[in-house]
């Protein structure tokens, strides 16, 4: 993707990724225009030559076989959670955070009589919740396929014990999954969210519409109220989901709607942007010593000093972040994006990724991709569905490739998008934000 992970896995259990495109940690350098020539920084010690769509202080380090696990395999376990003459859920009530409906409360043919307590129950009828699983003896960059190189995900309907996420509002339903053994390629919802939905992937000028047919589950959520849910799949150009592409970036730039080439760097100046608030004395020693031309420039040196501070001030800085909308506190609209990004300097690898200094863990997390994109294609209350995809490793990238999936995401602990993700070690001193048409595509020349 010029993007984050991942994944073939490996004997040891490993997940290797095998691209060719280069790790690159955001660069603070996004905030601030170059001292003479927009593409070259000089100074007396060292020049820095400029990349194509990149700023001349962004390091890439082209990747060989950079070593990391797929996108939500550290996800923790989070608390989530058409009957004639029964009137339906009252728009704008709310149940509670979303939560998981065990098996136990999904159940496949309603009972002649309801339960008294227990509420909410699915009833799912003949829908499959189909999912992209791995197919034995095909693996590596073709993992998830129906076979080498093949055109075709490897679909395959819930093999029981069905546990579905729902959301607040019952109007919501995926297949609860961590994304390992199986990729949703499914969702359902209400009539009228798909609508909503629809019409905001509109207004973002998106090529991704909601496919709704007559699939559908019953939301029980008390005595007498339920909800009919739709299944939804995705189209792209009103056809084929497929064409979709591989990068996470690029599907993301799908579901915003905007060129695949800007898209990271969209993200780049957001991110960079919130770690140097949250790193002010950093981000001014950053700047001070760019401009300082009687000095070498330590590019890595003084991009960890501001992970380094940015990370200290983390546990303290939840009215910063919630101002900023950032981390747990990113809350994209239909037709935006997550990103997850990995803030500090990196150092290149014999085996092509790039070393960078987690400063949380005290480790050092040798890194292929340091961010991942996730669209949002519906949204309802606190919780929202999104589009994504991942490098694989077989170097479609920006070409077709099925793989695409949805996932579920809420706002309550171990829910949101970004304690999924930085929870696991694709990512170092990560930060989470908001992508969208909104974003300026000109280099801001403060962080504040």
């Amino acid at each position: 993707m010029a993007q984050d992970p991942r994944i073939a896995k490996g004997a040891a259990g490993m997940a290797v990724l095998a691209t060719r495109k280069p790790t690159v940690t955001v660069p603070p350098s996004a905030l601030i225009p170059p001292r003479s020539n927009p593409m070259v920084r000089q100074g007396p010690l060292q020049a820095r030559a400029a990349q194509p769509g990149i700023h001349p202080v962004a390091r890439a380090v082209p990747v060989k076989t950079p070593v990391v696990p797929p996108p939500a395999n550290s996800m923790r376990a989070a608390q989530r959670s058409s009957v004639p003459g029964l009137r339906s859920l009252q728009a704008g009530q709310v149940i509670q955070r979303h939560r998981t409906l065990p098996p136990a409360k999904v159940i496949v043919n309603a009972p002649a009589k309801r339960p008294w307590f227990g509420y909410p129950y699915a009833i799912v009828g003949a829908a499959q919740f189909n999912a992209q699983a791995a197919l034995h003896g095909v693996g590596g960059g073709d993992e998830f396929l129906s076979g080498a190189n093949a055109a075709t995900a490897n679909i395959v309907p819930h093999p029981g014990g069905l546990s579905l996420r729902l959301s607040n509002n019952a109007d919501m339903a995926i297949e609860e999954s961590n994304l390992t053994a199986r990729q949703p390629k499914e969702f359902y919802a209400t009539a009228a969210l798909v609508q909503a939905s629809n019409q905001a992937l509109a207004a973002a000028h998106s090529p991704i519409t909601l496919h709704t047919d007559g699939t559908s589950i019953t939301i029980w959520t008390g005595w007498s109220t339920q909800n009919i849910l739709l299944r939804v799949t995705p189209q792209l150009n009103a056809g084929n989901p497929n064409l979709l592409p591989q990068n996470c970036n690029a599907v993301g730039a799908r579901v915003v709607g905007a060129e695949t080439e800007s898209m990271l760097g969209r993200g780049q100046r957001v991110a960079a942007r919130t770690a140097a608030r949250l790193a002010p004395a950093a981000w001014q020693a950053y700047k001070d010593a760019y401009y300082d031309e009687e000095q070498e420039f330590n590019e890595n040196a003084r991009a960890d000093a501001i992970a380094r501070e940015y990370v200290t001030a983390l546990p303290n800085s939840r009215r910063a972040l919630a101002t900023a909308g950032a981390n747990q506190y990113a809350k994209p609209a239909v037709g935006e994006a997550y990103m997850i990004a990995t803030i500090g300097g990196g150092a290149p690898q014999p085996n092509g990724t790039s070393r960078v200094r987690d400063f949380a863990s005290g480790t050092d997390r040798d890194l292929g991709w340091s961010f991942h994109f996730a669209g949002v294609v519906a949204r309802s209350g606190t919780d929202r569905v999104t589009l994504e995809n991942y490098a694989r490793g077989d170097n479609r990238q920006n070409g077709a490739d099925p793989r695409w999936y949805f996932q579920m995401y809420g706002e309550q602990a171990a829910q949101t998008f970004h304690e999924v993700n930085a929870s696991s070690p694709n990512y170092a001193n990560p930060v989470t934000v908001t992508v969208g048409r909104a974003n300026d595509a000109k280099a801001l020349h403060k962080a504040d």
